[in-house]
């Protein structure tokens, strides 16, 4: 009888001291975030599979060469149509580089068909991962910060020949197209084309308490190229707010919307920057309860 008893009680103060001790078994949220500042210049490389976002600009707007995706669930292509110094958000091209050197942009909106841009008439045209349909081939051009797109379409020149065509968007946001050598089309035929790293960012909740938690937020370098002086763009859940943040700088607060710099620390600079296929970790502190993990907006830095 005494020994029933005696489990008995222990069985209660182990279901007691469960209660009062919380368990730390937190999850993992993990998201990707494209950060699409790598401006192509003449000395860059096109490469197969590249996630990029096209800007073309005129003497009166700044147009970024979007796709959206209606209920048929084929795409269809759009202007986005911003002020200039400021960001449009769209949704990226893939590139596919053939042999000849000629390029094609993709999007693969349902997971399976392959999407081709056709510039002659802006319309989406089906294929394959390795078929491009030959109007839906561009020979692209680096000339310094500025990307010729020229097409199969044929335009009359100065001289009355009929030669390749460049395109590019008209101040109405319609794609138009010009002859390479008119110099009065030189302010709107060229596009800009930004290339978009991957970092893959992982939050984990270390610990909770009342009137706040604990972040450790791990960003993973998916490519084989630097990413030096680093800056984030992050929320955090309603009513919440950032109080301590180590190996990083709070450079501006916008409600919930934090930019966050890298620590530019001079004695150990490894921490400014995160190294090819390399992972930096970030640890900070945050008032409010806990209803879901702060999410990264956009990941900046010099590709290196």
């Amino acid at each position: 009888m005494k020994k029933i008893r005696l489990i008995s009680l222990t069985l209660s103060m182990i279901f007691l001291l469960s209660t009062l001790i919380p368990l730390k078994s937190f999850a993992n949220s993990v998201q990707s975030v494209y950060s699409y500042n790598e401006l192509l210049t003449s000395s860059s490389v096109l490469n197969d599979g590249d996630r990029v976002v096209l800007e073309n600009q005129n003497s009166l707007r700044k147009s970024w060469l979007k796709w959206d995706l209606p209920s048929d669930n084929i795409p269809e292509l759009t202007t986005a149509t911003v002020a200039p110094g400021t960001n449009a958000t769209g949704k990226y091209f893939r590139i596919k580089k053939l042999a000849d050197g000629k390029i094609g942009f993709y999007v693969v909106p349902n997971g399976s068909t392959y999407y081709y841009f056709k510039p002659s008439n802006g319309d989406f045209v089906a294929g394959t991962k390795d078929v491009v349909p030959t109007d839906c081939q561009f020979s692209v051009v680096l000339n310094g910060s500025k990307s010729y797109l020229i097409t199969s379409k044929k335009v009359q020149g100065p001289g009355g020949a009929w030669i390749s065509a460049l395109m590019y968007i008209n101040s109405n946001g319609i794609i138009s197209y010009g002859p390479g050598d008119a110099v009065s089309y030189e302010n709107g035929i060229y596009f800009k084309i930004y290339r978009g790293l991957q970092v893959q960012v992982t939050t984990t909740i270390t610990s909770k308490w009342d009137s706040g938690y604990s972040v450790k937020l791990e960003m993973k370098n998916m490519t084989s190229k630097a990413i030096n002086n680093w800056g984030m763009e992050m929320r955090v859940p309603a009513g919440n707010s950032i109080n301590a943040i180590t190996d990083a700088k709070i450079v501006s607060v916008q409600g919930t919307q934090y930019i966050i710099s890298n620590p530019q620390y001079v004695a150990s600079p490894q921490l400014n920057n995160i190294p090819a296929n390399g992972t930096i970790t970030l640890t900070f502190n945050v008032n409010g309860t806990y209803s879901s993990d702060p999410s990264v907006l956009g990941i900046k830095g010099d590709i290196v």
